[in-house]
């Protein structure tokens, strides 16, 4: 037992659909199957492009049937429920269904066109709101499909992490998850200091972290390069000695000195 229209199923792989229908006698009450033989009246009602050829009476694979009384089933819609929806909505008809579970909107609603055609509504989430440090994007949209997820744009000097996604759930719990964010962004601290060299810095220096590039004999560094909040480097620099500190360091006597000190 199916709780929806199988004609939508991706039968792709299927080698075979040898008597698919056989003893389906719900299925064979409702449906002709006019990619085997479109002499019924129903066949008539639609462009012979609608179905697909079929190689037995009872066989599929499904598209080569339509509703023998042309009305469309609309009882189903994913993430949700038929709500004033029946699966026997005459052609030139609406209905509302419902969609289930906190997050969903409903966008549309179902219509039967003509003969056995449905346009769909569907149950899509919110995900247009704001993104400290950045946008929603454009596929973060007010209608975000079920089974999809998108990522922000954020700004410069930030990167994304995380996503926003729309999914199936039981009511109440959420449809829509959100852990996306737009974090600091790494920096590049590999440029050596003038009279000095990059020491253990790289590239990408995450956000946060700090790094120690080194100095020329004569000359002292001021301390640590750091990774501040958008990619914001603070580099350390190089200090040439004065003549007393050079005396420090050569004969080790004088006094104690740092970069902030000039002797």
């Amino acid at each position: 037992m199916f709780n929806q229209d199988v004609r939508a199923w991706d039968v792709s792989k299927v080698t075979s659909f040898v008597s698919m229908f056989n003893a389906a006698n719900a299925w064979l009450a409702r449906y002709v199957n006019c990619g085997f033989d479109s002499s019924a009246s129903a066949c008539s009602e639609v462009s012979p492009g609608t179905f697909v050829a079929s190689a037995g009476a009872v066989g599929g694979p499904p598209a080569a049937w339509i509703r023998a009384d042309g009305n469309c089933d609309a009882a189903f819609i994913v993430g949700g429920s038929e709500g004033t929806c029946t699966d026997a909505l005459a052609p030139g008809s609406t209905c509302v269904p419902a969609c289930d579970g906190d997050g969903l909107t409903l966008v549309g609603e179902h219509r039967c066109d003509g003969w056995d055609s449905l346009t769909r509504a569907t149950c899509a989430c919110d995900a247009s709101g704001a993104v400290a440090n950045g946008a929603p994007g454009p596929t973060c949209s007010s209608t975000l499909a079920i089974g999809s997820s998108c990522a922000p744009t954020c700004d410069a000097g930030y990167v994304s992490s995380g996503s926003r996604s729309c999914r199936v759930v039981s009511a109440p719990a959420s449809a829509f998850s959100d852990d996306a964010a737009c974090v600091s962004g790494p920096c590049d601290a590999s440029a050596a200091p003038t009279n000095g060299a990059v020491g253990n810095c790289t590239s990408s220096l995450a956000s946060g972290s700090t790094c120690q590039p080194t100095c020329d004999a004569g000359y002292i560094v001021s301390g640590e390069s750091s990774c501040g909040a958008a990619g914001a480097l603070t580099a350390a620099e190089c200090r040439e000695l004065s003549c007393c500190e050079r005396t420090f360091d050569k004969f080790g006597f004088g006094v104690a000195y740092s970069y902030g000190d000039e002797l």
